[in-house]
């Protein structure tokens, strides 16, 4: 599914009528627990995309590429509590990008995600305050989510929830002993901090705001429109390759954006969580900059 901004919210207002849709077709009495999870979660779901306080954000191809190589050096300590990002946020992909099947490890295709805070038990008698993530896609998946399955379209269902603790690093799943799921989730956080972190660099990315401008879509929303966040890269698109050997450079080459624990503060004795810009190394080697190596510096 390839989709432009003023797609996202005909594609939000969709999929909570199938959302509701396959709710109301359950049965009466239903005592699965995996059942009984995702008509929870679902519900919550659909709940905040009716508020009104969810924000609609179109990812273009480019800036999910340079995200999910950014994704890729995200350090494993990583709080979601040190990263600016909207509280509530639907982003709909111009394309799909290809995820970890939280299952049966096989392959699955994200077309959206949804996130927004939730209180967790994760202990039993114990709340705490963490994000709840939603991905949507045409690959219906997991054992709860499945028997929803039946009433959905294809084009958008729910494929998986992660949620995300947030005294947990971003590679620690607390209560969670199914590694193959584990891995599904880190893999999502790790792709919601990349998107977070370039939404919020003016330097790697723009935004701007699309509103449709037709009196019929005016009329749909009874005068008051939807807002959609637009997010594109800036600037010259990341390279794609492979990483350095560590030989001596014998041409100028693009560093790729990535994320580090900068040094700041008395001595530079603290640490925060920074993007680095994409920029020529070895510029001094002179043009023409080559394209078909990528150096990451970790």
């Amino acid at each position: 599914m390839s989709v432009k901004p003023r797609d996202v919210p005909g594609l939000r207002d969709r999929l909570i009528g199938n959302i509701n849709r396959a709710l109301g077709n359950l049965p009466d009495a239903v005592n699965d627990q995996p059942v009984l999870d995702a008509v929870s979660n679902l519900e919550w779901t659909v709940r905040a995309l009716y508020s009104g306080k969810v924000q609609l954000i179109w990812v273009s191809t480019e800036t999910l590429r340079v995200a999910a190589r950014v994704a890729e050096t995200i350090p494993v300590d990583t709080l979601f509590t040190e990263v600016e990002r909207p509280p509530w946020g639907f982003a709909v992909f111009e394309t799909p990008v290809e995820g970890v099947d939280a299952e049966t490890g096989g392959t699955v295709v994200v077309d959206a995600m949804f996130w927004g805070p939730v209180r967790l038990r994760a202990v039993p008698g114990t709340d705490h305050l963490g994000i709840g993530c939603h991905t949507f896609g045409g690959h219906f998946s997991g054992e709860g989510s499945a028997h929803l399955a039946e009433e959905m379209p294809d084009d958008l269902v729910p494929i998986g929830r992660s949620d995300w603790l947030a005294d947990d690093p971003i590679d620690v799943v607390s209560q969670m002993d199914d590694p193959t799921a584990a891995a599904s989730m880190v893999e999502d956080r790790r792709l919601l901090v990349a998107l977070w972190t370039l939404m919020d660099s003016e330097r790697h990315t723009t935004r701007e705001a699309w509103v449709p401008r037709n009196k019929r879509a005016r009329r749909r929303y009874d005068g008051t429109p939807p807002t959609v966040t637009v997010v594109r890269i800036r600037g010259e698109a990341e390279a794609s390759g492979r990483r350095g050997t560590g030989s001596p450079a014998t041409h100028a080459s693009w560093v790729r954006p990535y994320l580090r624990r900068q040094p700041y503060g008395p001595g530079r004795s603290l640490r925060r969580l920074q993007l680095i810009d994409g920029h020529v190394r070895r510029a001094d080697l002179g043009d023409p900059v080559r394209r078909d190596r990528v150096w990451r510096v970790d």
